[in-house]
């Protein structure tokens, strides 16, 4: 090639190339509606570590190693020299971003892969020397002459785009289990590439941005900010792997090998072996059975006549037993009396030790398992859950249809209206009589201890939260719900306790979308104590809720509603509803067979015997007896310490009184029988005595 013709293709190229190498915006100029504003410039990039020095240059160098350190890092990783570090920002400006980029530490710093993608096309869009072939400006006038960035339109490559998003898709954000670029999608019906970056850049939508950033999709790496984006399992020197959590390509990938199941005729193999084998063996058993049973039979037929009156051992052990009790109280009635006076005397007592509760934790859950020891640990160290206060409202109307889409009867303006309705009616609770209000009871995980109660605190979640103010606008209120069904977490949907409504948790009867909901649910988590005492305002609040809940229910609910609600403190109070409820019956049905046993338990053969047959007396003796025994059994289950409800309470005399009376039956009826058949003591016979009823007192 021609010498002259090389040299002048050389310089040709290095002006073109110092040409591109421009910048279009440096530092901060003007502040407008509190938002700083980047100066308009077209010059070459500058040395950005120009009279700088000492600690001050170190905490710039360090800001830019950890957040654009591909300004001083060459790609062989070696520290650049400070003159020769160019760049199209100043410090401060560099402070400014790298303290903005604090928020997307929190939520993207689980996976650094992608927070360095992140961080990379702010740098470049704010300090490549290569500024002007990818960023145009749109440039404004401040009222003192100065000419100011206004609008930013940042071209960036389709890999750069689709691989950021990708390596950050999958980052959780732990606090809300979402994955954190849905926080960074706003009110997007789709989180993709396009809405997450369209979202940072948009000041419109998002508060935390002063600049509007339009990011554009190009092809060509001419003119587009177009470095490579890792995804989230490749490695960056110095910093850790995605986790599998945040980084599905980063978990185990090996298949799970499956050892071959034996079986046969489809089932498992040590099933069938058990089944076999329990088979037999009840087989077995059943065989020797029936053959000594057959051999008895036949023993008994042959000594039939010597074996007439014989009983089983056990059973003839335990009418001894109860022979020489009768015998021994018959001859001792006061020593009898005075004993049994006594222990009547001391499990009465037991009574003030009985511990009734309607509390289901008590009632179902064992105090030594393992699961009630764990529960009492967690709340030792952190406090019991939350308590809920949930209203369910099913909106019996038909769906509307706006702008091609059909909405389910949850959207319909007057659905929104009554549940707002409801809402401030539950928010006033106690206002007016000054007693226990909601924000005295509700959970604020973001109020400091010992702050103000303010109800602005109050976590509550229903789809009221969708609408700002809670005013509704017919225009509009369609529109901002369907934002924030699209992103809960976004900033316009935020209320002021620190979070928002999540979907899932305030709609209800829909199949796959939200939009085709019949019903609205309305959330109110309430603190919880573990001592009674700081519970009782709670108790009392709650207990305000139901009452208002039953008004509401019965008289000024609108007729397309159908409600349902309950309080942490429901399944208690319904249990001693139950509990106060089964009294009156239970004593009718005391009172009925304390009748029965005074007119069915003597036999009148004529007029006048009727007092002696009538076995008033015993009726009555028996009665007293009973009652005795139900005192005795609810003192013994109080020096027990067993928790028991009102309910087990009404339930436990009725099964005294049944098997009681049942052995009043037994006896009279023996006696009676002895009376009617033995004419001389020399007729007397073992099966007439009285104390073959024993085993059958005993087995009840």
């Amino acid at each position: 090639m021609n010498p002259k013709l090389f040299l002048l293709l050389w310089i040709w190229l290095l002006g073109w190339d110092c040409a591109t190498a421009r910048c279009v915006s440096r530092g901060e100029c003007v502040t407008i509606n509190g938002h700083p504003k980047p100066c308009s410039v077209n010059s070459e990039p500058t040395p950005i570590f120009n009279n700088i020095t000492g600690a001050e240059r170190d905490d710039l160098y360090n800001i830019l190693e950890q957040r654009c350190p591909h300004l001083v890092i060459n790609e062989e990783g070696n520290r650049i020299p400070d003159d020769e570090i160019l760049t199209c920002c100043d410090p401060i400006q560099v402070e400014v971003f790298a303290e903005s980029l604090l928020l997307a530490d929190s939520v993207l710093g689980r996976c650094p892969v992608c927070l360095r993608s992140f961080m990379r096309q702010i740098c470049e869009m704010n300090c490549s020397p290569d500024q002007a072939r990818f960023v145009d400006t749109v440039v404004e006038t401040a009222p003192d002459g100065t000419e100011y960035v206004n609008e930013i339109n940042y071209r960036l490559h389709n890999d750069y785009m689709d691989n950021a998003f990708k390596a950050c898709s999958e980052v959780m954000l732990p606090q809300s289990g979402m994955p954190s670029v849905n926080l960074m999608c706003g009110n997007a019906p789709v989180c993709n590439a396009d809405a997450w970056f369209g979202y940072t850049g948009d000041t419109e939508n998002n508060p935390f941005v002063s600049l509007q950033v339009n990011f554009l999709r190009v092809n060509s790496t001419e003119d587009s900010m177009h470095v490579h984006a890792p995804l989230c399992h490749e490695s960056i020197e110095g910093d850790i792997p995605c986790s599998c959590i945040d980084c599905s390509a980063n978990c185990p990938s090996g298949e799970i090998i499956i050892p071959p199941i034996c079986t046969v005729l489809s089932v498992n193999c040590i099933g069938f072996s058990v089944a076999i084998t329990f088979g037999v063996i009840s087989i077995t058993v059943f065989i020797v059975l029936t053959l000594l049973e057959y051999k008895r039979q036949c023993k008994l037929k042959q000594n039939s006549n010597s074996t007439q009156n014989e009983v089983n051992t056990i059973t003839r052990g335990f009418q001894s037993l109860f022979e020489s009790i009768g015998t021994f109280s018959a001859d001792n009635p006061i020593m009898m009396i005075m004993m049994m006076s006594w222990v009547v005397f001391i499990l009465f007592f037991g009574l003030g030790r009985l511990q009734l509760t309607a509390n289901p934790l008590e009632l179902w859950s064992d105090p030594q398992s393992i699961s009630r020891q764990h529960f009492n640990y967690f709340n030792s160290r952190f406090g019991p859950f939350y308590r809920a206060a949930q209203i369910y409202l099913t909106i019996d109307l038909e769906p509307i249809q706006v702008d091609n889409t059909t909405y389910g009867p949850a959207f319909r303006v007057e659905a929104i209206q009554e549940l707002i309705k409801l809402e401030d009616a539950i928010i006033n609770i106690g206002r007016e009589e000054g007693s226990v209000k909601l924000e005295n009871v509700c959970y604020a995980p973001l109020r400091a201890r010992g702050a103000e109660q303010k109800l602005s605190d109050c976590v509550s979640m229903s789809v009221s939260a969708y609408i700002p103010n809670r005013i509704i606008n017919n225009n509009t209120y369609l529109t901002n719900i369907q934002n924030c069904l699209n992103n809960y977490l976004s900033l316009s949907c935020l209320q002021s306790w620190g979070g928002g409504a999540d979907p899932e948790l305030s709609l209800g009867g829909y199949e796959e979308d939200f939009i085709s909901a019949h019903t609205h649910i309305i959330n109110f988590p309430i603190t919880n104590h573990l001592s009674k005492v700081d519970l009782e305002p709670t108790l009392e609040w709650e207990n305000k809720f139901i009452e208002l809940m039953h008004d509401y229910e019965q008289n000024w609910k609108s007729d397309f509603v159908d409600v349902a609600f309950a309080a942490e403190r429901s399944i208690e109070d319904e249990i001693e509803r139950i509990s106060e409820a089964e009294i009156i019956p239970v004593a009718i049905s005391y009172m009925l067979m304390f009748i029965y046993v005074i007119f069915a338990l003597g036999n009148v053969r004529r007029i006048q015997t009727f007092f002696l047959d009538s076995k008033i007396s015993v009726a009555i003796a028996s009665i007293i007896i009973v009652l005795l025994a139900i005192v005795c059994a609810m003192g013994l289950l109080g020096f027990m310490n067993v928790t028991i409800t009102l309910l087990a309470i009404n339930v436990i005399p009725f099964f005294i009184l049944s098997v009681g009376i049942d052995n009043v039956f037994l006896m009279v009826n023996s006696i009676q029988y002895i009376q009617t058949n033995l004419t001389k003591y020399s007729e007397y016979k073992e099966d007439m005595s009285f104390e073959k009823n024993a085993a059958s007192f005993l087995e009840r």
